[in-house]
């Protein structure tokens, strides 16, 4: 069954674990807890967790007051920094390099000779590169803070500085989150995590018909699991640490 909103998921956690067969000896808000860290830990190390794209940032005068730019909670890094203002190679239509080099080449009465082309336009852009290098940046998450090393002070306001990004997913919106494997599994074993740490702190409970339930069981189960799933998302699902470097 698909799950596509967060009491679904909730529900489905719970069966799992053996609801409404067991009571699941955890408060409401336990579980919510528990399904929050969940969503954080997909949200931070699971490549589906992210989005990669770009902003458009327009420079105010408050960004110039303060020194840097201030980026929305739901960005988790920043990867590189454009100054969109710029004039680039390929960006200023017919008196760009590449458009005049293209218009000298691609005559009708010759033909195009692509390896010259392209060692050429090759060339080119790297000349770019070594004199209009991207701004230099300095990202701090939990200040929703970028600080540019060359200086917001020196941008024009309403300038626009483009920037490189991985946004953390919203389940609120993209409910198809909730349906990922690797998620259902980590949030039921921290549910479970919470049931066994409740449930040790008074020994052995018997329930109504005789069974007797081991807290300390159910707790040492579920940190096996949860190291199992660490592992996993490691090695299966998280994204080079490189690729987040900028």
């Amino acid at each position: 069954m698909a799950i596509f909103n967060r009491n679904d998921f909730k529900q489905y956690c719970l069966r799992k674990l053996g609801s409404p067969v067991l009571k699941i000896n955890c408060s409401d808000t336990q579980v919510e807890d528990r399904i929050d860290d969940a969503l954080e830990r997909f949200q931070e190390e699971h490549y589906d967790g992210t989005e990669e794209t770009w902003l458009a940032y327009k420079i105010t005068q408050a960004d110039i007051d303060n020194g840097y730019l201030t980026i929305t909670d739901d960005i988790l890094t920043v990867v590189e920094a454009m100054d969109l203002g710029e004039t680039s190679p390929t960006g200023n239509g017919m008196f760009s390099y590449q458009y005049q080099f293209a218009i000298q080449n691609l005559s009708p009465f010759q033909t195009l000779d692509m390896v010259n082309y392209f060692m050429a336009v090759t060339n080119i852009n790297q000349v770019y590169d070594m004199v209009n290098a991207s701004p230099r940046i300095e990202h701090t998450r939990f200040m929703n803070k970028v600080q540019l090393y060359n200086g917001v002070s020196e941008l024009p306001i309403n300038s626009v500085i483009g920037l490189r990004v991985f946004r953390i997913i919203d389940p609120s919106l993209h409910t198809r989150l909730y349906n990922d494997i690797w998620l259902k599994k980590y949030a039921t074993a921290l549910i479970k995590m919470q049931w066994g740490n409740n449930m040790k702190k008074h020994g052995d409970v018997q329930l109504l018909g005789g069974v007797t339930v081991n807290g300390q069981q159910f707790y040492d189960e579920a940190i096996a699991e949860i190291e199992i799933l660490d592992q996993e998302l490691l090695t299966k699902y998280s994204t080079p640490v490189d690729f987040f470097t900028g």
